[in-house]
């Protein structure tokens, strides 16, 4: 075992002194480009064009995060603009920084929710979409996006001033 770890050592040694840095390959019809792979490994498909690495990518679930500072009372119509690129809605999830340490009668008492004037959402505790309610990473209610979309959430009965954040999931 240890002859053998010492004659690929001393053959390494031998092949190193010959050329101390490797030769580079050229790809055919591209003179001094060295031939890697640019892109990585897509569905068994080595070397993928770069057409099927943008397809790939656009395929992949995309994370944008809102901000909302809440007044005390009701907080109406608030616009949520996902990318153009956005077509189908995963779901969301919300966190504000009271959610751990407040009287859960401060958070807001009802969230709506709509995605181009259809109501998602309505009336339902910001408990139960919060982090700390769901099992998964987000809440998942999947919805067709055209890209151009009118995207609403209102928080009612919000007992004080408050910073709420909302993920929005998308592809």
């Amino acid at each position: 075992m240890l002859s053998e770890e010492l004659q690929i050592i001393s053959n390494t040694s031998a092949n190193m002194k010959k050329r101390p840095f490797p030769a580079k390959r050229q790809a055919p019809n591209q003179k001094g480009l060295v031939n890697t792979p640019q892109f990585m490994e897509i569905a068994g498909e080595p070397n993928a064009s770069i057409e099927a690495v943008r397809q790939f990518i656009k395929k992949q679930k995309r994370i944008k995060g809102f901000y909302f500072p809440l007044v005390a009372g009701d907080n109406q119509d608030l616009n949520i603009d996902l990318s153009g690129t956005a077509r189908t809605m995963l779901g969301l999830v919300i966190f504000n920084n009271l959610e751990l340490t407040a009287d859960p009668a401060d958070l807001p008492k009802e969230i709506t929710f709509k995605v181009n004037n259809e109501i998602i959402i309505e009336k339902l505790h910001t408990m139960l979409l919060s982090s700390q309610s769901i099992d998964e990473e987000y809440y998942f209610i999947p919805r067709p996006l055209s890209g151009q979309d009118d995207i609403k959430i209102s928080f009612n009965g919000v007992g004080k001033n408050q910073d709420i954040f909302l993920a929005i999931y998308y592809i």
